[in-house]
């Protein structure tokens, strides 16, 4: 952040407050203050584990589409070095179509949970 944060919040807990506290952070993979920041500016505790899942999520599944798409490349060289297409594409690409879509409607869903209300 540009210029540091110069605003500082001192925020006084019980014993077994920070105790919980300090266990969802660390549930969370995130320092007491950082969890406190998220929840406070998400409306909710959970939200920002959630995004952070989701976001986790998202970039695992880029990668085996991308990891997909480096293997359809492949087979279209083949089918051009061979001028044939391999049997078994059609059911492949019929299941990349299929993959592909569900996981746009997964990340539409995703979207919609993290939007913001105006």
């Amino acid at each position: 952040m540009a210029g540091g944060r110069p605003r500082q919040v001192i925020v006084r807990l019980t014993v077994d407050e920070h105790v919980a506290l300090q266990r969802r952070a660390a549930d969370a993979n995130v320092s007491v203050q950082r969890y406190l920041l998220e929840a406070g500016l998400s409306g909710t505790s959970g939200d920002g584990a959630a995004r952070r899942r989701a976001e986790r999520e998202l970039g695992a599944t880029r990668g085996l589409l991308r990891a997909t798409g480096n293997n359809l490349n492949q087979l279209a060289k083949w089918a051009n070095a061979n001028g044939a297409l391999p049997s078994h594409l059609e059911p492949v690409l019929t299941s990349v179509a299929g993959a592909t879509s569900a996981l746009a409607e997964r990340v539409e869903q995703l979207a919609a949970t993290f939007e913001r209300p105006a």
